[in-house]
């Protein structure tokens, strides 16, 4: 069995850009919630006219959806996340941005739909 230490140090020894947790598998366990974010997201993108993903990573989720609107668009803060966001999203040709944590978003040229008004009921 291994330590702590040598955990950790393999741990250290993984690439970290993206969101893939693959490494983990086997490692680790968690409970996925029973409503399927993903899922939602891609029914609602489907009938989107533009979409906005804030803080995509390396846009896997977005990666994920089997129809994209026409206009979509992601921010991502950490550097190596926007080089592999813009990858991972030109499949549906998205615009990603790197925007700093503590940056305003250009909220005049956003459309807003209330998560309210686009749950279903």
């Amino acid at each position: 069995m291994r330590t702590f230490e040598e955990l950790v140090e393999e741990g250290k020894a993984v690439p970290t850009a993206g969101w893939d947790f693959s490494w983990l598998a086997g490692r680790a366990s968690e409970q996925r919630p029973s409503w399927r974010y993903a899922r939602l997201l891609a029914e609602r993108m489907a009938k989107a006219s533009a979409g906005l993903d804030i803080q995509t990573g390396g846009g896997e989720l977005l990666a994920s959806i089997p129809v994209a609107p026409p206009v979509l668009a992601a921010t991502e803060s950490w550097p190596p996340n926007v080089a592999i966001a813009r990858h991972t999203s030109a499949t549906f040709e998205a615009t990603v941005v790197q925007v700093d944590d503590a940056a305003d978003l250009p909220s005049r040229r956003i459309r807003s739909t209330w998560w309210s008004a686009a749950t279903p009921r």
